[in-house]
This record gives C-alpha cells, structure tokens and sequence, in this order.
C-alpha cells in the first residue's frame, strides 16, 4: 500500500448537471466543520461557493496566490476549490509556482480540488500529485484522449469513465433525480483514492458490469465493487482494494 498524506488534490471530472458542485459543496460544508482555522479560497465563476469560501479567485488576483518566497510559500492553511480550473490555465502547460503549491501541500497544510467537464482537461504535470479523482457523467469520444497518454493514471480513469457513463446512459438514461424523497443527494459517481489504491461506488444502487445491470443490496455491494475493480484492472493494469464508502476528509 502507498504512503498516506494528509492533504489532498482531487480532480471532480464530469458534464454539467451530473452532480459535481451538489456534492463538492457537500465536502466543503464538511471541511469547514471539521478544519475551522482553515481558510477557503475559491475560483467561483458560477456562484456555486458564495456562502461557503472566505475568498474569491478572479482572472485579475489569480497571481497574488501563485507567490513563492525562496524555497517555500507565502500561502498556508488553506483549501482551495477551483471550479473549470482551466479557465485560470488556459495552457496546456501550469504554472512553475502552482507546481511548488502542489509538491509542498503537506508541510503548508494546502487542499486542492479541482473541476473541469472531462478527463482531457487534466493536466500532465497536475496528474503526478493528484491524490483522488472523483468521475460523474462526461461525454466526448475515447478518441479525445489518445493524446493524453502521459497522464498518470489516465488508463484506469478512462475505464472507470466507461463504467460510470454506462451506468447512467443505460440505468439514469438521462433523467437522474439530484435528491432522493428523503432530500439526500443521490448523484452516482465513482471515486478513485490512488493514495490507499481504493475504488468506491457512490450513490449506484445498480451497477452495470459486463454490460449487465446487477443490484446492489447492502451485503452485495462490495460484490460488486469487486466486479467494477477486476474489469478495470484487465484493462488499465492499475491494481485497487475494493472500497464501499467515500473518503473520509
């Protein structure tokens, strides 16, 4: 098993209405909870986190926050949610001090979660520090991705990518509800953890392995992770420990 870090960069990946921000808001609420001294620093461009983070990224201060002083940095203690990331780094290259930001995450007590609309917009030098990648409903061809082959990890994301887009065209068919009759969020997505090599199903009362549809009942549902895990695993050649619940942050 890999060494676990305590702090996290995470990738949201998905179409919009899928359920990204419904349940990235859902762990911001829970972050802030659970780590009030720490501050929230959004890119925000669809007010999604205006009653959630204690500041706002725009394409004018973006730089401010991109500030290294001698071998270290001049931010700490702080989670920052960059919703379409890319619109700050429009080039397929990032930033040298975003990289700095990313390799000295755990002694600055920094968190990233990052958004973007599909698994092409993550970027190489992002990829080698990304800890989790949470994968909703994303559209495009396979054919997009032949280009992205130095992504780490990109092989078991883009199997994973099948098996949630199959889930929701052939189960959801497009019409997936965002709450439940009890009010709880019930959007499917798959989260991957490459730090402890999990893989979860979250919020797929069915699953579609093999191209058949199996329910999932409480004592099943680690069956099933295990079915998702070995048909990604044939394909990407990544190896994941079944998982049946979500991250604790």
């Amino acid at each position: 098993m890999k060494e676990k870090r305590d702090n996290f960069v995470e990738f949201w990946i998905g179409h919009n209405r899928t359920g990204k921000s419904v349940n990235l808001r859902e762990q911001a609420i829970a972050y802030k909870k659970k780590h009030p001294k720490k501050k929230i620093i959004a890119f925000d461009p669809q007010n999604r986190f205006k009653d959630i983070a204690d500041e706002f990224i725009f394409d004018e201060n973006w730089e401010q926050y991109l500030v290294a002083k001698g071998n270290g940095l001049t931010i700490s203690d702080t989670y920052f949610i960059l919703d379409d990331y890319r619109a700050l780094m429009e080039k397929d290259t990032t930033p040298k001090p975003f990289v700095r930001m990313l390799m000295q995450r755990n002694e600055y007590g920094l968190d990233f979660s990052l958004v973007c609309h599909n698994p092409k917009f993550i970027l190489e030098r992002v990829s080698y520090y990304t800890t989790h990648v949470n994968l909703f409903y994303s559209s495009g061809g396979d054919e997009s991705f032949k280009s992205s082959g130095k992504i780490m990890n990109i092989e078991t994301i883009m199997q994973c990518r099948k098996v949630i887009n199959t889930y929701v065209t052939e189960y959801d068919k497009g019409e997936h509800k965002s709450v439940s009759k009890s009010g709880k969020n019930t959007f499917p997505f798959i989260r991957l953890d490459f730090e402890e090599e999990k893989l979860s199903l979250l919020n797929m009362p069915h699953a579609i392995v093999n191209g058949k549809e199996i329910k999932i009942k409480p004592k099943k549902k680690d069956e099933v992770i295990q079915k998702v895990k070995q048909e990604v695993e044939e394909e990407s050649n990544e190896n994941f420990i079944e998982d049946s619940a979500a991250t604790d942050i």
